[in-house]
């Protein structure tokens, strides 16, 4: 997939480098729906290399370019950290209530030095409610609805965020959750304490899925809308709502792994962050920004000691600032 050109560039300045993954348990049953079981889980990932072009220095890591165009496996030169703990700390009545906190870590080399923990996740949940036929009810800080092309590192959905939600209730031949968010929640103030400006947004997400359409194949509708919050006249100019709309088909069994074909529209804010739709986006952006997706993602598993992955993708944004 590289041109010929970074080829060589690549193989001029490939570092040599030592990755550490670990990985403890699986806090997610389902990548599309993320849920934490009982237990400590976590995360690491640390680089140690060298880079033989020039002067040396910081090692180096290579893509195509673009926002979507990070290829892994010993391609990461940063280091990450995430942890936490889950405990159930009630049941009653056939409800198990739990409460999660995780913490992690971020350098944009190979130390951590003196870089502070933050936390991301720091919820309760209330799982196997009778007035939601079986469905869980939560409130807090979460993971949300962040399935992955695990080769590029891309999220091409995320909806983690605070604030409180109802999962995956049966509803006809799938299930149904909605979720109420708040993001960007800071002000810009002045030294006498007002307020100058805001980003915050308010953001609900609803999703329609596991929608079963053909032998081992589901589909997943997942939908954002977004308020920008503030005055037109502040700092940061008009605010604009926005939304996004997804469409996702998932088929198991596909050569020991599975296939996930996508289609992914949005509008202002509904674009989202980077390449994520989901979350909110810049609130100064109006009905002329939009975002088209589409992809084919195909991981397969034909041996025990041997996987691939497949991954063709079409992306366009539009404004009428920066063209198409």
């Amino acid at each position: 997939m590289l041109h010929r050109t970074m080829l060589k560039a690549v193989l001029k300045t490939l570092p040599a480098a030592i990755v550490l993954a670990i990985a403890s348990g699986s806090a997610a049953a389902d990548p599309m729906y993320p849920s934490d079981s009982e237990g400590f889980h976590g995360y690491l990932r640390a680089g140690a290399g060298s880079n033989t072009s020039g002067d040396g220095g910081s090692q180096g890591c290579f893509g195509l370019g673009g926002n979507t165009m990070k290829y892994r496996l010993g391609n990461e030169c940063d280091a990450y950290t995430e942890f936490g703990y889950t405990k159930s700390i009630a049941k009653s009545g056939g409800v198990n209530y739990l409460a999660t906190i995780w913490v992690n870590a971020y350098a944009p080399n190979s130390d951590f030095g003196d870089n502070k923990l933050g936390i991301v996740k720091a919820y309760v949940e209330a799982q196997g409610l009778d007035f939601l036929n079986g469905g869980t009810a939560w409130i807090g800080k979460r993971f949300y609805y962040r399935p992955d092309i695990h080769m590029l590192d891309l999220q091409y959905i995320n909806m983690n965020g605070t604030g409180a939600g109802l999962d995956r209730i049966p509803a006809g031949p799938g299930k149904f959750s909605y979720a109420f968010f708040k993001d960007n929640d800071f002000n810009e103030r002045n030294d006498d304490g007002t307020i100058r400006g805001t980003k915050s947004a308010v953001r609900q997400n609803f999703i329609y899925g596991e929608i079963p359409v053909n032998e081992n194949g589901t589909l997943d509708l997942a939908a954002t809308y977004i308020i920008g919050e503030g005055k037109d006249n502040d700092l940061y100019g008009k605010k604009h709502n926005g939304w996004q709309l997804s469409a996702f088909h998932r088929q198991g069994k596909v050569f020991g792994g599975g296939n996930t074909f996508g289609v992914q529209y949005g509008v202002g804010p509904g674009t989202g962050k980077g390449a994520q739709f989901g979350a909110s986006g810049d609130t100064s952006f109006g009905s002329d920004v939009k975002r088209t997706r589409i992809f084919n993602d195909m991981a397969i598993q034909p041996m025990a000691n041997f996987g691939m992955e497949f991954v063709a993708l079409w992306q366009k944004d539009e404004s009428n600032a920066n063209g198409s």
